[in-house]
């Protein structure tokens, strides 16, 4: 028999991230990616000699894009 948890209602950022931060460590926290890679944006990331992959102008064009609907 398995008890069902309720999930948590999370509606601000902060709560989640409060609620990631107390997961067990035996928790595997994954986005599917093949790589060991920060939980930045991948914008953000840097390569293996803490390069820039992206030049601000870039990812500021990326970030000022619209979403399409």
């Amino acid at each position: 028999m398995t008890i069902k948890q309720e999930e948590p209602k999370i509606k601000k950022l902060s709560e989640y991230m409060n609620y990631v931060e107390e997961l067990s460590d035996a928790y595997c926290f994954s986005r599917g990616q093949p790589g060991d890679y920060s939980l930045l944006p991948s914008a953000l990331r840097t390569d293996a000699k803490n390069n820039r992959k992206y030049t601000r102008q870039s990812i500021t064009r990326i970030f000022s894009r619209k979403p399409k609907l």
